[in-house]
């Protein structure tokens, strides 16, 4: 359940409605880490290159 590690004085802030969704699994979070690692990748060695094209 979402919302289970919040403290208590924190608990008012959290709507019941999304307390009443599973929590996400940490492999999520893992793959999204992935992800977006990949396109950080991907974006530093496309502009990257831009930046040597029309430098030389």
């Amino acid at each position: 359940m979402l919302g289970w590690n919040i403290p208590e004085e924190h608990q008012d802030l959290v709507h019941d409605h999304w307390r009443d969704f599973p929590a996400v699994s940490k492999y999520w979070h893992y793959c999204l880490a992935l992800i977006y690692t990949m396109l950080m990748l991907a974006s530093i060695s496309g502009n990257g290159i831009v930046i040597w094209i029309f430098s030389t």
